[in-house]
């Protein structure tokens, strides 16, 4: 099994100024979907931002986030 086989799905970082950061990838999407709720909850010590954030299927032959 190839690498990109094995991160299916990322979670990425959407800014107010429109750019995408990859947070994280996962093997299912409901594991990004749960990685999401998470940083979209934020922490006592570390609030939520003003970003948002996504999941999305890793395209075949690539993971890098779309510009």
């Amino acid at each position: 099994m190839s690498d990109i086989n094995a991160r299916l799905w990322q979670v990425i970082r959407l800014d107010e100024n429109g750019h995408r950061y990859r947070i994280g990838h996962c093997t299912t999407r409901a594991d990004a979907q749960r990685l999401m709720g998470r940083l979209e909850l934020g922490t006592p010590t570390r609030p939520v931002d003003a970003g948002h954030y996504l999941v999305e299927r890793v395209e075949e032959g690539t993971d890098a986030p779309r510009p």
